[in-house]
């Protein structure tokens, strides 16, 4: 084989390898100055009220609910699936009946990592499985 076709052969290598290793979320979506609304809580109910979550491009978070607004720092491992909320921040709303987003948000702020379904779908795992579509 000659030496042309050998370096071909591991450039192509070399780039499938490198297209492989940046397989983690933050590559495949930036979800900085993003909305998106909960839409499947394992093993439990959805309150009626949607419960929505809004990342700012510094690095925060807001965790909207019909009961209380949560805010705060957030953690992503950009090589791998980490993720987390850190530093919340509750501020109690008026809401009937009190606490009907209480188990939405504490498997949100209980998340350890995530996954992109897609660009309109994140599922997210820690104390519960979440998943989020992305509001509009």
């Amino acid at each position: 084989m000659s030496t042309s076709r050998v370096s071909l052969l591991v450039l192509i290598l070399a780039l499938n390898v490198a297209t492989a290793c940046d397989q983690s979320p933050i590559s495949r979506l930036d979800p900085s100055g993003t909305s998106w609304t909960l839409t499947e809580l394992a093993g439990a109910e959805l309150p009626v009220e949607p419960v929505v979550i809004e990342f700012d491009e510094v690095g925060g978070y807001k965790i909207i609910g019909p009961c209380q607004i949560v805010s705060g720092e957030r953690w992503i491992d950009t090589d791998g699936h980490g993720f987390g909320f850190f530093d919340p921040v509750m501020q109690p709303r008026d809401c009937d009946p009190p606490g009907v987003d209480s188990v939405a948000v504490e498997a949100l702020l209980g998340v350890e990592r995530w996954e992109v379904i897609d660009q309109t779908t994140l599922k997210m795992t820690g104390v519960r499985t979440v998943e989020l579509s992305r509001a509009p």
